[in-house]
């Protein structure tokens, strides 16, 4: 597959981690940025795009029209992938200009609110007409976007990810230790987590940091599954001993817990 994504935030190395992905996946993958050097990095290929205005509002400046034709015509993509808003002046032309030479259009956006003003409208309008498909930041955007491209495919999908840290050794333990932290949203998936670790056999522990609207549901999901539920969170303090079927939760503003299970007996400790 040959693909071009138009984006100002691939000016900074940091940030092409999925770029560098793709490329190892096979794709020919060429990334327009307003400005900057051309060259190559991990199988990526980055062109500078000509334009005017302040880089530090992304919104605003004007990308260069006919430089973004000679690269689509030049490459002659599989699909352009747009990740900014489609209100942008460089969305709604790239969209429009790609779709004239038939190239799949996606869209991107990260749903913070509904375009301002007429004529932001209007570009946005233009950018929806072109796309084949649409990519949203979150659970939030991407709801937006299945309103506003019926019948077209749209998936939630973060722009960059997270950088890992690099591995830490650690002291060898008999007991299986995982952790999440965060909020507690039907699309992070708890609920499969509970699941899953009511199935694991021998000694185990799992520590769940965080609060939200699914908390409630989780807390009755783990009480029937015979794990353990939350505590409220009190001031900060250190970790509590360990005791036997209760939790312990600390941190200001959220609920922890910890549900363990040690030769099939459910245990919950802080």
């Amino acid at each position: 597959m040959r693909a071009i994504i138009l984006s100002h935030l691939y000016l900074d190395p940091e940030r092409r981690g999925k770029l560098r992905a793709l490329a190892g996946l096979g794709v020919a993958l060429t990334v327009g940025v307003p400005g900057g050097v051309a060259g190559e990095d991990g199988g990526v290929r980055l062109v500078p795009i000509p334009f005017r205005g302040d880089r530090d509002q992304p919104a605003t400046i004007e990308w260069d029209h006919p430089a973004i034709r000679r690269l689509f015509a030049d490459f002659r993509p599989d699909v352009v992938q747009i990740e900014e808003e489609p209100a942008t002046r460089i969305a709604s032309r790239a969209a429009r200009e790609a779709a004239k030479l038939g190239i799949a259009v996606v869209l991107f956006s990260q749903g913070h609110q509904p375009p301002r003003g007429f004529l932001a409208r209007r570009r946005a309008a233009r950018s929806f007409r072109a796309a084949r498909a649409a990519i949203g930041a979150n659970a939030v955007a991407a709801e937006r976007l299945r309103e506003l491209l019926p019948g077209r495919p749209v998936v939630a999908l973060p722009q960059t990810g997270v950088s890992l840290p690099p591995p830490i050794e650690r002291q060898p333990r008999d007991v299986l230790s995982i952790g999440y932290v965060g909020r507690l949203l039907p699309e992070r998936g708890v609920d499969r987590l509970l699941r899953a670790c009511a199935t694991i056999m021998g000694a185990w522990t799992l520590t769940i940091a965080g609060s939200g609207p699914e908390q409630e549901e989780l807390e009755q999901l783990a009480q029937r599954l015979g794990l353990a539920s939350w505590t409220p969170a009190r001031e900060p303090r250190r970790p509590c001993q360990r005791h036997r079927d209760r939790a312990c939760g600390y941190g200001p503003g959220a609920r922890a817990g910890r549900l363990g299970r040690h030769s099939g007996t459910p245990l919950a400790f802080g």
